[in-house]
């Protein structure tokens, strides 16, 4: 999604059969909510002192040590890989 936000949604918003002033609006909004419309600058760059990271697709892993994978697995079990993040558990 990080890289076609437009096109993702789209693509979803025409499964849903939203009509062409429908869509209209809806991806105007998407444009307006966007990471870099949001963030105020490009992808990958980063901000410390922004609530936003870099919006780079898999950054999280570097914020995640060992003790919060565990807690998270714990918590989630499957849950990124059921949401297509990763292939399997062994991230």
């Amino acid at each position: 999604m990080a890289k076609d936000e437009v096109g993702v949604f789209t693509k979803v918003f025409q499964k849903y059969g939203f009509n062409d002033e429908q869509l209209d609006r809806a991806m105007k909004i998407v444009e307006q909510l966007g990471f870099e419309k949001r963030a105020g600058r490009k992808r990958g760059e980063e901000d410390k002192k922004s609530h936003f990271r870099k919006g780079v697709s898999g950054d999280w892993k570097k914020h995640f040590n060992s003790e919060h994978k565990k807690l998270f697995k714990k918590m989630y079990p499957d849950a990124l890989v059921k949401l297509g993040y990763e292939e399997n558990n062994d991230w």
